[in-house]
Protein backbone atom coordinates (compact mmCIF):
# COMPACT_ATOMS: atom_id res chain seq x y z
CA UNK A 1 0.00 0.00 0.00
CA UNK A 2 0.89 3.19 -1.13
CA UNK A 3 1.52 6.13 2.28
CA UNK A 4 -1.25 8.14 0.61
CA UNK A 5 -3.49 5.30 0.10
CA UNK A 6 -2.46 4.48 3.75
CA UNK A 7 -2.92 8.32 4.93
CA UNK A 8 -6.33 8.75 3.86
CA UNK A 9 -7.65 5.22 5.17
CA UNK A 10 -6.39 6.13 8.81
CA UNK A 11 -7.41 9.74 8.52
CA UNK A 12 -10.88 8.08 7.60
CA UNK A 13 -10.72 5.71 10.28
CA UNK A 14 -10.33 8.50 12.81
CA UNK A 15 -13.14 10.55 11.23
CA UNK A 16 -11.53 13.64 9.92
CA UNK A 17 -11.44 15.29 7.08
CA UNK A 18 -8.39 16.55 5.45
CA UNK A 19 -9.15 20.17 6.67
CA UNK A 20 -9.24 18.64 10.25
CA UNK A 21 -6.07 16.94 9.63
CA UNK A 22 -4.56 19.75 8.51
CA UNK A 23 -5.66 22.05 11.59
CA UNK A 24 -4.35 18.60 13.82
CA UNK A 25 -1.07 18.42 12.23
CA UNK A 26 -0.40 21.78 10.92
CA UNK A 27 0.62 20.10 7.57
CA UNK A 28 -1.40 22.48 5.01
CA UNK A 29 -4.57 20.73 3.59
CA UNK A 30 -3.50 21.00 -0.38
CA UNK A 31 -0.66 18.85 0.88
CA UNK A 32 -2.39 16.41 2.55
CA UNK A 33 -4.54 15.44 -0.55
CA UNK A 34 -1.69 15.63 -2.59
CA UNK A 35 -0.21 12.51 -0.74
CA UNK A 36 -3.67 10.95 -0.31
CA UNK A 37 -3.92 11.17 -3.86
CA UNK A 38 -0.46 10.16 -5.14
CA UNK A 39 0.60 13.70 -6.30
CA UNK A 40 2.84 13.89 -3.90
CA UNK A 41 5.45 11.48 -2.88
CA UNK A 42 8.51 13.08 -0.81
CA UNK A 43 8.05 12.53 2.36
CA UNK A 44 9.48 15.08 4.95
CA UNK A 45 10.32 13.40 8.51
CA UNK A 46 9.12 16.56 9.69
CA UNK A 47 5.69 16.04 8.33
CA UNK A 48 5.51 12.49 9.41
CA UNK A 49 5.68 13.35 13.08
CA UNK A 50 2.93 15.53 12.88
CA UNK A 51 0.70 13.54 10.86
CA UNK A 52 1.73 10.36 13.49
CA UNK A 53 1.11 13.07 16.29
CA UNK A 54 -2.15 14.23 15.00
CA UNK A 55 -3.73 10.63 14.53
CA UNK A 56 -2.28 9.11 17.67
CA UNK A 57 -0.30 6.64 15.95
CA UNK A 58 3.36 5.87 17.10
CA UNK A 59 5.92 7.20 14.46
CA UNK A 60 6.84 3.48 13.60
CA UNK A 61 3.22 3.13 11.83
CA UNK A 62 4.77 5.00 8.98
CA UNK A 63 8.27 3.17 9.02
CA UNK A 64 7.48 1.33 5.61
CA UNK A 65 6.75 4.65 4.10
CA UNK A 66 9.83 6.35 5.39
CA UNK A 67 13.11 5.54 3.40
CA UNK A 68 15.65 5.87 6.53
CA UNK A 69 17.47 3.61 7.75
CA UNK A 70 17.14 1.51 10.45
CA UNK A 71 19.16 3.57 13.31
CA UNK A 72 17.47 6.32 11.95
CA UNK A 73 13.74 4.54 12.49
CA UNK A 74 14.59 3.09 16.01
CA UNK A 75 16.14 7.33 17.00
CA UNK A 76 12.80 8.74 15.42
CA UNK A 77 10.68 6.09 17.22
CA UNK A 78 11.28 7.85 20.68
CA UNK A 79 12.29 11.57 19.39
CA UNK A 80 8.79 14.30 18.95
CA UNK A 81 10.40 17.02 18.79
CA UNK A 82 11.60 18.61 15.79
CA UNK A 83 15.51 17.28 14.87
CA UNK A 84 17.18 17.97 11.58
CA UNK A 85 18.62 15.21 9.43
CA UNK A 86 21.64 16.49 10.04
CA UNK A 87 21.23 15.95 14.07
CA UNK A 88 20.02 12.21 13.33
CA UNK A 89 22.89 11.98 11.34
CA UNK A 90 25.10 13.54 14.28
CA UNK A 91 23.26 10.81 16.81
CA UNK A 92 24.08 7.70 14.50
CA UNK A 93 27.87 8.95 13.89
CA UNK A 94 27.67 9.16 17.94
CA UNK A 95 26.41 5.52 18.14
CA UNK A 96 28.76 4.02 16.32
CA UNK A 97 31.63 5.52 17.94
CA UNK A 98 30.28 4.09 21.36
CA UNK A 99 30.28 0.89 19.37
CA UNK A 100 33.26 1.19 18.19
CA UNK A 101 35.36 2.08 21.35
CA UNK A 102 33.47 -0.52 23.25
CA UNK A 103 34.47 -3.49 20.77
CA UNK A 104 38.18 -2.20 21.17
CA UNK A 105 37.50 -2.69 25.35
CA UNK A 106 39.87 -6.02 26.73
CA UNK A 107 37.49 -7.84 28.50
CA UNK A 108 37.73 -8.06 32.16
Amino acid sequence: MEFGEGLRQLRLARGLTPSQLASKSGVNTSQILRYESGERKDLYFSTLKSLAKALNVPLNYFDDYWDGTNAQKQIMSHVWEDISPEEVREIIDYMEFIHKRHEKKPFD
